[in-house]
């Protein structure tokens, strides 16, 4: 349903309406400026513009109030998610660096002290062996080995086995 009017320069102009006519009975002319008589009837005419009913479906809803509400609530959402993301980031960046770093500070002692504790055991094993060293092995190669050979089987620490050298530097023999 249109209406029409007239506008201020006097142009007649037509917009979807809804018209009511309100009907009022008169009771009295006292003050009326419209000059009605008392019992006559007065009609008035209200044109009330109601341009989204005519609207399509999608315009009526991208020019409600609440869709843009919802939306301003969707796009603070997820802007919010985005600064809480990167700022989060670095702070968490920074957190597992200091997780990784003491993690790794106290991987290297432990492994530097088992470094040091196989050092330590493996002088302490050659001083008791040079204490208990028979000195009259010094000249019989097969012997000596034998000897070498009972004492790596009781403690085996050297993998790559064990030499008999002589205060020159001489290879006597080895296990």
């Amino acid at each position: 349903m249109c209406a029409s009017y007239n506008d201020a320069a006097g142009a007649e102009n037509r917009v979807p309406s809804l018209v009511l006519r309100h009907f009022a009975e008169v009771t009295a002319n006292q003050g009326r400026p419209d000059g009605l008589q008392r019992g006559q009837r007065a009609e008035q005419l209200f044109i009330m513009d109601f341009t989204n009913a005519n609207m399509p479906f999608f315009r009526r809803i991208a020019q409600s109030i609440v869709t843009r509400i919802l939306l301003l609530t969707v796009f603070l959402a997820i802007g919010a998610s985005f600064l809480r993301h990167y700022y989060l980031t670095g702070v968490i960046r920074d957190d597992m660096l200091k997780v990784e770093l003491a993690q790794q500070d106290a991987l290297a002692r432990d492994m530097a002290r088992d470094i040091d504790y196989k050092i330590v055991e493996r002088r302490e094993l050659l001083q008791r062996l040079a204490a208990s060293f028979p000195l009259e092995l010094m000249g019989k190669p097969q012997s000596l080995r034998a000897w070498l050979q009972q004492r790596h089987d009781v403690h085996p620490v050297f993998s790559g086995g064990i030499l008999v050298l002589d205060r020159n530097g001489q290879f006597l023999s080895d296990y």
